[in-house]
Formats: structure tokens, C-alpha cells, sequence
């Protein structure tokens, strides 16, 4: 038994070092240079999506997904990335839009300017807003839009 007060933090190091005594040793699942197992596609998406929470705030539910549906590299070393914004109702898809044009244009160029820093690379972004509704209630459609069990 350890001893912890999780509302103080008290005992947690102890908890971590007596956790870490029971664990198997085993080599490393992923190389010292990978920093995630996501796609450049799917941190694309959420880098895109990231721009339309600093913008919209409130104003957007967390219904709002990012598809990636190409992504074509060019010998001229640039990006060229379609993307979808995918929300529930007709009234967030105005939301996003914005009047017009305003807001998806904001987000598309903020979205393209970190996708570019990311990539270390020219990107050019096209996006468009779509509804799909109650997408986040089925597991299908949550899995299609790239998210996996435990995402938050």
C-alpha cells in the first residue's frame, strides 16, 4: 500500500516509484526520434482544428472534426491539402463559415501558416465545412474521421 493525497500531490512519488518496480522491462515500442504514431495527415487536421477553437470559442461545441481528403506533395517541395470541417448542424456550418467567409478564411490561413512551420515547408490549404449529422454519436464515424478509442 502507498499513501497518496491527490489533492495536496503528496505520496505520488512513491506511488510512481513503487508502479515503476512492478513493470517489465522490455525495449522501447518506438524509436528516441519519434515523437508521436499519428499521420502528418491527422496532426495537419488537428492543427486546422486548433484555429477553429482560438477562434470560435464557445460559440463551437466539440463536434467539429477535420478530414483530410488529399494531400498532394509536389516536386516543387510545397503541400497542396484539401480538408473538410466537419460539424452536426446547418447552424454550426454558418458558425464556421462565417460571415462572408470570414471566419473559414481566418482559420485557413492561420491553419495554413502552422501546418507550414510543422512541415518545415511551403502548404497550401483549401478547406470546406460539411455537415454530418450526430457524426459523434457512432463509433464508425468517429473512427472514419481518424480519432481512436481513449482520444480526446
Amino acid at each position: 500500500m502507498v499513501p497518496t493525497c491527490a489533492t495536496r500531490g503528496k505520496g505520488v512519488e512513491g506511488l510512481v516509484r513503487e508502479l515503476l518496480s512492478l513493470l517489465p522491462e522490455g525495449p522501447p515500442l518506438y524509436g528516441p526520434d519519434v515523437l508521436t504514431d499519428r499521420t502528418e495527415r491527422f496532426l495537419a487536421g488537428e492543427l486546422i482544428r486548433e484555429q477553429l477553437f482560438l477562434r470560435l470559442r464557445q460559440e463551437l461545441p466539440y463536434a467539429t472534426a477535420v478530414m483530410v481528403e488529399s494531400w498532394t506533395d509536389r516536386p516543387a517541395g510545397d503541400t497542396v491539402i484539401e480538408a473538410s470541417i466537419v460539424v452536426e448542424r446547418e447552424s454550426q456550418k454558418a458558425i464556421v463559415v462565417g460571415r462572408h467567409g470570414s471566419m473559414i478564411g481566418e482559420v485557413g490561413t492561420a491553419g495554413r501558416q502552422e501546418i507550414a512551420k510543422f512541415l518545415g515547408r511551403p502548404v497550401h490549404l483549401r478547406l470546406n465545412v460539411r455537415v454530418e449529422e450526430d457524426w459523434t454519436n457512432s463509433r464508425a464515424e468517429i473512427a472514419r474521421m481518424g480519432y481512436r478509442e481513449g482520444d480526446s
